[in-house]
């Protein structure tokens, strides 16, 4: 499902005119599929297994706590394969500026970028859609009445 939600992503947020208009709103819709990508939850949202039989496990059969095991004071969500595919598509395309440096100091005491003019600017290019997707995307889940952590001014949020 992650590798999916990349592919959707990459299809969401391709630059205009270079794939049909069909296509972009299908991976978006997907995105939006719970089917498809699952939700994000919290660990003790995620159903636990009563009575399994097993040596060494145990059900308070209330649904409370096992006191031997332990608990994590700041749990990580389980994210949905929407928001890891987001993960992986912003990781692939920051890979290019990601490993080593980015500028070197050439002799003559300028500058130089190791990465080609046309390289960062497709970079900035596929960075500048996505914002564009994200930023869409977020506005028509505020417009169907979802809640949004995310705030153009403190520059929060997303899948």
């Amino acid at each position: 499902p992650v590798e999916a939600a990349a592919m959707c992503v990459a299809v969401a947020a391709a630059r205009p005119g270079t794939l049909s208009s069909v296509a972009v709103r299908e991976a978006a819709a997907a995105l939006e599929n719970a089917a498809l990508v699952g939700e994000p939850r919290m660990p003790e949202d995620v159903p636990q297994p009563q009575d399994m039989g097993g040596a060494g496990v145990m059900s308070t059969g209330a649904g409370g706590i096992y006191m031997g095991q332990a608990v994590n004071p700041n749990p990580e969500p389980d994210w949905s394969a929407a928001h890891r595919g987001l993960c992986a598509y912003a990781a692939r395309l920051l890979a290019p500026v990601w490993e080593g440096k980015l500028v070197t100091a050439g002799a003559d005491g300028l500058l130089h970028c190791r990465l080609s003019h046309d390289t960062m600017a497709a970079v900035v290019e596929r960075l500048r859609c996505l914002d564009a997707f994200l930023g869409a995307w977020l506005n028509q889940r505020a417009q169907r009445g979802h809640a949004s952590r995310y705030s153009p001014a403190r520059g929060g949020g997303g899948l």
